[in-house]
């Protein structure tokens, strides 16, 4: 039974922001984030350098998407529907409903609280909506917003043994960060 089964793909609504899936138009903005040297900087992959790339990617997430293996939301301000950033759910575990936060800010709308707003969003989707018991979060050593934005949103760091999943090892040295739904 696929965990990420919806009938048509759930757009989140903030206050400023809407989440919705990835659209071919949006390759620009991605091309322009994923071959950022300063949000590339704590991330494991390769650059995507071209339009093309960025093309092959959208198409990916989206067929990733249509075979329910995870959620990928485009972050754009309300009443722009410019991607400025990303954020995710993957690596779902079934056994122990347990999946993989990730996300992503152009440079430009950093610092303006809007991961911390959209954070907000996804946690309540994966706990409300998804049933997850727990999220997940790597991040590199020294990544201080990153860490930052998680703590501020109740992660805590975990011991890597404990919560070993898909990704541990892709991202050897990595940090992993856990929120646990409160009970």
């Amino acid at each position: 039974m696929p965990v990420t089964s919806f009938k048509t793909f759930p757009v989140l609504i903030t206050e400023r922001l809407v989440l919705r899936q990835l659209k071919t138009k949006d390759d620009e903005a991605i091309q322009a984030i994923r071959s950022n040297e300063s949000v590339n900087k704590y991330i494991n992959r390769p650059k995507t350098v071209s339009i093309e790339e960025a093309r092959d990617f959208i198409k990916k997430v989206n067929d990733g998407i249509d075979k329910h293996g995870w959620f990928y939301w485009a972050i754009t301000l309300k009443g722009a529907d410019k991607l400025i950033g990303t954020a995710c759910y993957w690596n779902f575990l079934t056994g122990n409903n347990s999946a993989e936060i990730g996300y992503e800010l152009h440079p430009a709308y950093q610092g303006k609280g809007i991961m911390q707003e959209a954070i907000i969003k996804l946690i309540d989707f994966g706990f409300a909506e998804l049933k997850l018991e727990t999220i997940t979060a790597y991040v590199a050593p020294g990544n201080e917003k990153s860490i930052r934005l998680l703590e501020r949103n109740n992660f805590v760091k975990a011991v890597q043994d404990e919560h070993k999943n898909d990704n541990t090892e892709e991202a050897p040295g990595f940090d992993i960060y856990v929120l646990a739904k409160a009970k």
